[in-house]
């Protein structure tokens, strides 16, 4: 056989010269595992390449520019290719000779899950209208590829449509899906979902969906329950009921035969009814209306009963029975028990509670007691039951459960935190988890004034979310004012008293700039030289922006207040107050008034003498504080003509005296205006001069006084310093300090010179920075040069400002991780500035939860911390990661077949996430990545992280094809001659083992241990021939061939010579061929592929190479 063998080789040969360097899809010795790869951004693959051809040059992987490692001696070239290139593309290569190389791709696909789903009506309509179109749209952002995108659509769970996408972009996009669906008005408050799924099929990962949710209010006309014709007796009270449905709940207007009742709720009382009458019940909303006939025709009271039974208990007509109570109010997980007797205890065989809880059984007591322990259902199936000796008959309790709301919010609905004054301003109360809402009453104030109250016509026994909505006009004196909303479970007077649950909302009321006076035209007079300060008096909110123009030039200064030094001429001032809602403008006329000339001479600085009259005051000019003692000497400077001089005075006169020097001198001064002269009379005149006295006094108290509390960030507020009991209030000066900054300053001008209480205004825009700060005013006497060298002043104690301002988050992480069953919400730490000092509310997927529990690891996520004050809220998001000790979910035992991966990988869960370590035979191994065939066995496997340790065990058999040990040859036998061969093959499974021959009597197969035997008693000729053994397991089979060839008892030596002799010469003359014609075809540089039929060499007849 060894010449077919030789044949063979030499067509390799020709074929290899004919091939380029192209590679036939049939004659490729490539495999990529895995052939599909579909792998999240950022993660890493790995791929595996083997090659059928155990003769080649090199063996590797090409991404991009980008090659492994070439290998040229194993059968496989393994890669790890990062995802971070959404355009990433593997390509294993294979160069069998230098003409030619094969190639195969992995596909591979690159995926990002949705960052985002957010669901909103397109129109931003919130409710729907019942057999309208309602159409939704649902964002996804961030998603790749697109085209493997699924959204389905849902109403309650249930699938309404689905949508796929045709984009071929690889890379993330955002994308939207739109559903238009039409609701009845039974599906009120129904979930609409939309789910964002990327879907590879079956064989590749199942990745979760990303999901949005919305709450739709289906809106409807009203519609009547059934109309009503009533007989009731006279003088009994009766309560109407409209019954009507409708959404948004309609506004109802009752007549009385034809009269308006100015009523406007569901139900009418008419207490003591007298007479027949029609009445009409109008229902309205803005789909349209219904009106609903109800006749009450009276009649005579019959006689009162003999006896009735308590208010607490109730029977059933006809029926022998007595609940106590018979009408009970429970809040929701609260115990209840209702006791039944029967009155006929004559003709009683037994009763009891039919319930589906807390239900008794048949029993013979005449009392049986219905009771739960804790009540969690919303609708309650019991009744009381009694079997007399002819019949039987039952009565219900009636049992309300309720729960209070668990939040009440307030806000404006149009997200503006402003109302301006006169104009309508619209604010929404939302009411969370309430039951039962028919019970539910809201009410609306302003500063403990109730101004509105609202009611419910939800039937719904089970908790909802409701909401009240209020317009209100506002003045500007109610600017800062309080609106609160009360929401309150109200079952009666019989009924438990529950608190209300309210929230509060402080409003800032802007109008235009408006003059305090009234007046927009001043007069000013002031003295040449003399300061003064121009205030513009005008107020608004929010606060004005001031401009002063001085005949006409902008002097670009925007304060309320306007300090002009040393007047020297008469002008025109202006001051424009403006604000985003109007302006107005002030004007100020300045009238300067010249000063006196001085006079020629004056004999010192302290004195002063009168025009024509020679007397001399020293000093001429004097302050003194009330109470002090005060001395002006009076001279004469024309002696030759002097009879004599003195002082005419209320108190400190001295009478006439020929001295020509007399004093007036007062030990204490106690009188606010001092008439006092100096005369003097000459031998034909007589004069007199006065001096200028100025009694001052410091004031007895200085205080300051907010004029309204609080102050509320963003709003005007007016401090006060009261200067009490000073005088003269012209020379006055009151300067403000916020801190160490002096902030105003205001000077009077009255010329009273006895002592009053003065008051000063400090106006100013609050903001949080205001919070805590220091305010105060000093009062100054300015009493100008002759007055004392300290200016005399007066303190006020240091008023601390407390403003109130909505909060503001200081100290948020952005995410935190803590550990399961330890962290809780609570222990987090984030804060939040506000006043007053706000508290912090943790929702989780929209629900608000307790802070204080402990959480899991199903609980991480998304988390909202909302801060909350009376002024309103602030809310942020922490992600929270729960971290937890590693743990196994693995099987057993796994089955893999060699050079492959596990198809479910044994992968421990934990946050963060563990790191895996792989033990064989108690010593540490690298993490497997392909499975050899000797590799079967037990392993242990270890997960450690920060928190613990877990190990699992687990048993691999790694499968693999039939290998034989011997590969096929020829067997020479000799006529009659006995002869065994034998077939052995390794592989996992065990392989089955058969022969494929021409039977024979002298044949036989036997089988020993793994192996199976041919045997031939007196081999013949008819033996001769090809024996294949077939080798197969699960994983694939192989074959063999014995080649049995039969020979004489004497040598046939010539004969063989011969053909080999023929082969020889048959062989040279092809090899002599093939070379000539490939030189040939070189040098025309013709190429043609390799033939299909003709495979690459592989693994001969089955033996491992």
């Amino acid at each position: 056989m060894w010449h077919l063998r030789m044949l063979g080789h030499l067509m390799l040969i020709f074929l290899l010269c004919e091939a380029d360097s192209t590679c036939p899809t049939e004659s490729n010795p490539l495999t990529v595992h895995p052939p599909e790869v579909i792998g999240e951004y950022g993660k890493t693959v790995i791929l595996n390449c083997t090659s059928t051809e155990l003769e080649y040059e090199e063996m590797y992987w090409r991404s991009g520019t980008t090659t492994s490692e070439k290998e040229d001696e194993l059968d496989f070239v393994g890669w790890s290719v990062p995802l971070s290139d959404w355009h990433v593309t593997a390509k294993c290569v294979i160069k069998l000779n230098n003409s030619a190389e094969c190639s195969k791709d992995a596909e591979i696909t690159v995926y990002k899950n949705p960052v985002k789903v957010n669901l909103f009506p397109t129109k931003h309509t919130n409710s729907a209208v019942v057999g309208r179109p309602y159409e939704l749209q649902c964002d996804i952002r961030e998603v790749a590829p697109v085209k493997n995108l699924i959204v389905r659509w849902y109403i309650n769970n249930q699938i309404i449509k689905t949508d796929s996408f045709n984009n071929t972009s690889k890379t993330p996009v955002n994308t939207f899906s739109t559903s238009k669906v039409v609701l009845r008005k039974d599906q009120h408050g129904v979930q609409l979902r939309c789910e964002a799924q990327l879907d590879f099929g079956r064989s590749g990962p199942q990745l979760p969906a990303m999901y949005a949710t919305y709450n739709v209010s289906v809106h409807y006309a009203p519609e009547l329950k059934n109309p009503d014709n009533i007989v009731v007796y006279e003088g009994d009270d009766i309560t109407l009921t409209c019954g009507v449905e409708a959404n948004p709940p309609p506004a109802f207007i009752w007549t009385r035969d034809g009269v308006n009742m100015l009523e406007n709720t569901n139900k009418l009382n008419v207490i003591q009814i007298k007479a027949s009458a029609t009445y009409s019940c109008v229902a309205t909303n803005y789909l349209g209306s219904v009106t609903k006939i109800i006749n009450v025709r009276v009649i005579a009271n019959p006689a009162t009963p003999a006896a009735i039974p308590t208010t607490e208990a109730s029977t059933k007509k006809g029926c022998p029975l007595l609940l106590m109570p018979a009408e009970a109010v429970v809040r929701f997980g609260d115990p209840v028990s209702v006791n039944c007797s029967t009155t006929d205890v004559a003709h009683f065989e037994g009763m009891g509670w039919e319930a589906p809880f807390g239900g008794t059984g048949f029993e013979k007591s005449s009392l049986v007691t219905w009771k739960v322990e804790n009540l969690e259902e919303w609708t309650i199936e019991s009744k009381c039951y009694v079997t007399l000796n002819d019949s039987q008959c039952s009565v219900k309790p009636d049992i309300t459960v309720y729960k209070n709301p668990v939040n009440v919010d307030l806000f404006p609905t149009k997200n503006i935190h402003a109302a301006v004054e006169g104009k309508p301003y619209e604010l929404r109360c939302d009411i969370q988890e309430v039951a039962p809402v028919k019970n539910l009453i809201v009410r609306w104030y302003i500063n403990n004034q109730i101004i509105k109250t609202d009611s419910f016509n939800n039937t719904s026994k089970t908790p909802v979310n409701t909401f009240s909505t209020w317009k209100v006009v506002l003045r500007k004196d109610q600017h800062g004012a309080q609106l609160r909303c009360e929401a309150q479970l109200e079952f009666g007077t019989s009924g438990p008293q529950l608190p209300a649950m309210y929230a509060t909302y402080n409003v800032s009321v802007h109008y235009a700039p408006e003059l305090r006076n009234n007046t927009d035209n001043d007069i000013v007079d002031v003295d040449e030289g003399d300061d003064v300060t121009l205030t513009c008096e005008a107020e608004g909110n929010p606060p004005p922006v001031f401009n002063w123009t001085r005949d006409g030039v902008n002097m670009l200064e925007n304060m309320n207040n306007l300090s002009i030094i040393q007047v020297t001429s008469n002008a025109t001032y202006s001051c424009k107050a403006t604000n985003y809602l109007g302006n107005i403008t002030k004007i100020i006329n300045v009238r300067v008034i010249p000063r006196a000339a001085a006079p020629a001479a004056m004999p010192d600085p302290g004195a002063t003498t009168k025009k024509g009259c020679p007397l001399v005051l020293m000093p001429a000019e004097a302050v003194v504080r009330f109470g002090d003692p005060v001395s002006v000497n009076c001279s004469t400077t024309d002696v030759a003509h002097f009879e004599g001089m003195g002082w005419e005075a209320t108190f400190g006169g001295t009478g006439f005296e020929n001295s020509s020097l007399v004093t007036w001198k007062v030990e204490k001064v106690q009188e606010w205006t001092i008439e006092s002269k100096c005369y003097v009379t000459l031998i034909d005149s007589q004069c007199s001069v006065k001096p200028d006295i100025t009694v001052y006094k410091t004031p007895d108290a200085v205080t300051v006084s907010l004029d309204s509390s609080p102050m509320v960030e963003g709003t005007e507020y007016k401090l006060n310093c009261d200067i009490i009991n000073v005088a003269p209030q012209e020379k006055l000066q009151v300067k403000w300090y916020k801190g160490s900054e002096m902030v105003h300053k205001q000077r009077f001008s009255d010329p009273i010179v006895t002592p009053v209480n003065v008051s000063s205004t400090l106006m100013a825009t609050s903001s949080r920075n205001d919070d805590r700060a220091l305010f105060k005013c000093v009062a100054e006497l300015h009493l100008g040069p002759k007055g004392p060298e300290l200016v005399p002043a007066a303190e006020s104690s240091p008023y601390t400002a407390v403003v109130y301002y909505k909060p503001q988050i200081q100290n948020c992480p952005g995410s935190y991780r803590g550990v399961e069953h330890e962290f809780h919400m609570d222990s987090l730490i984030c804060k939040a500035d506000g006043n007053p000092e706000p508290t912090l509310q943790w929702y989780y997927q929209g629900k608000r939860i307790n802070a204080s529990e402990p959480l899991t690891r199903a609980q991480s996520g998304e988390y909202t911390a909302k801060f909350v004050n009376s002024l309103g809220s602030i809310s942020t998001t922490v992600h929270i990661t729960i971290e937890y000790p590693p743990s196994f979910n693995c099987d057993k035992s796994y089955e893999v077949q060699a050079d492959g991966k596990l198809q479910n990988e044994c992968v421990p869960q934990g946050e963060p996430k563990p790191d895996i370590i792989w033990y064989k035979d108690g010593k540490q191994m690298s993490t497997p990545q392909y499975w050899r065939k000797h590799d079967s066995g037990s392993y242990s496997l270890k997960a450690t992280n920060n928190h613990g340790t877990a190990n699992h065990m687990l048993y691999v058999d790694v499968l693999y094809a039939p290998v034989f040990r011997k590969g096929s040859y020829t067997l020479e036998v000799t006529l009659d001659a006995n002869v065994t061969f034998d077939c052995h093959a390794e592989g996992n499974p065990d392989p089955v083992i058969r022969w494929n021959y021409t039977s024979a009597d002298n044949v036989m197969e036997t089988t020993g241990g793994r192996q199976k035997n041919i045997s031939i008693t007196g081999a013949t000729s008819t033996n001769a021939g090809v024996y294949v053994c077939v080798a197969t397991n699960k994983v694939g089979s192989v074959a063999k061939a014995v080649t049995l060839v039969m020979k004489g008892k004497t040598r046939q030596f010539p004969r063989d010579i011969i053909w080999i002799l023929i082969i020889i010469l048959i062989l040279i003359t092809i090899t002599i061929l093939i070379v000539l014609y490939c030189s040939r075809r070189k040098k025309q540089r013709k190429y043609s592929l390799v033939s299909q039929s003709m495979p690459m060499t592989t693994k001969a007849n089955g033996v491992q190479a």
